[in-house]
């Protein structure tokens, strides 16, 4: 069974290994009212997308991972981050022992064995690592 919740950190440990779809992380915010905008500074997810008070605020994927979420009225307000799974989590390259040395990955990636295979789950970190910072006002 999917956890029914997370926090901020690596998700394959929380519950969520080989998991590729999308993860919601909701917390709510209080704010003094004014400008105020987000930033997501360490994550590993091919697209994050924002949601402030059910309204989308738009896409975040690209330095310096910071969006302008406007002018926002003093009070508690709930965000919502999905951040987007993708098919490495699911369908990657899970014994390969020595991912470094790979400059390119495609079918060939897979066939491994001799010092290039691992019987251990060799998993990449995914989903908001580090807890986002709420800039403004």
């Amino acid at each position: 069974a999917l956890p029914t919740a997370w926090t901020w950190g690596d998700l394959i440990p929380q519950g969520l290994p080989f998991y590729g779809g999308n993860a919601v992380y909701r917390c709510r915010i209080d704010h003094a009212g004014g400008r105020l905008s987000l930033s997501v500074p360490v994550f590993r997810a091919p697209l994050l997308r924002i949601a402030l008070d059910g309204a989308d605020r738009g896409p975040l994927a690209f330095p310096p991972y910071q969006i302008d979420l406007g002018e926002v009225a003093a009070g508690s307000h709930d965000l919502a981050i999905t951040c987007f799974g993708d098919r490495w989590v699911t369908f990657g390259q899970f014994h390969h022992a020595q991912p470094t040395r790979e400059r390119w990955w495609g079918p060939d990636s897979f066939r491994t064995r001799d010092d290039m295979w691992s019987e251990e789950y060799a998993l990449k970190p995914h989903g908001i690592l580090a807890a986002p910072m709420v800039l403004g006002g």
